[in-house]
Order: C-alpha cells, then structure tokens, then sequence
C-alpha cells in the first residue's frame, strides 16, 4: 500500500519538475523588466516552493516507509530466534530422552 503511494507522490514530483523546467526554459527566453517576465519569475518561485515541499513531503514518507520495514524485520528476528531457540532445546530434550533409552 505504502509503495503505491509512494509511486504517485514520486510520479507527481516528476510532473512537477518539468513543470519547473519548462517555467525556467520560459524565462531565459523572454526579456527581462517586462511585466509578462515578472508574472513569469513569481509563478517560477511559486513552484520552486511547491516543489520542494513535495520533495520534502516524499522524503518524510519514505523515511516513515524505512522506519517501518525496519520495525517488522526486527520483530521478524526476533521470532526467529524464539523459534530457532524452541529448535534446539526440543533436539537437546530428544537427544538426551535417546541417550536415557540407548544407554
């Protein structure tokens, strides 16, 4: 679920970036002091600010995303160690019940 959210959120920054890209590539190709420049140059930083936010957003997401795995790798071991420990003392209690009968 995470990962195909984390999709989108990475497919609209992209989005977003080429928006920007396109803005900037506008901007060099227009004369500067014009009043079209200037509405140009706020919309530019309007979406520099836009962007980064979501870049923001998205790191914090995959941040949350790591922490997470992270979390369920642990209680993962954690189990399997149980389970591995559970292992050796049921083979050391059928090793010593054969050692009683085989003597």
């Amino acid at each position: 679920m995470e990962l195909s959210r984390l999709e989108v959120l990475i497919g609209d920054l992209s989005d977003q970036h080429q928006r920007l890209a396109d803005l900037l590539s506008s901007q060099c190709d227009m004369a500067s002091g014009t009043e079209e420049a200037g509405r140009l140059n706020a919309e530019t930083g309007r979406q520099a600010t836009e962007h980064a936010a979501k870049a923001s957003a998205i790191t914090r997401e995959i941040s949350a995303f790591v922490i997470k795995g992270g979390l369920i790798v642990e209680q993962n071991q954690t189990l399997a160690m149980r389970a591995n420990l559970a292992l050796v003392a049921v083979s050391a209690l059928w090793n010593y019940g054969d050692s009683c009968n085989n003597p």
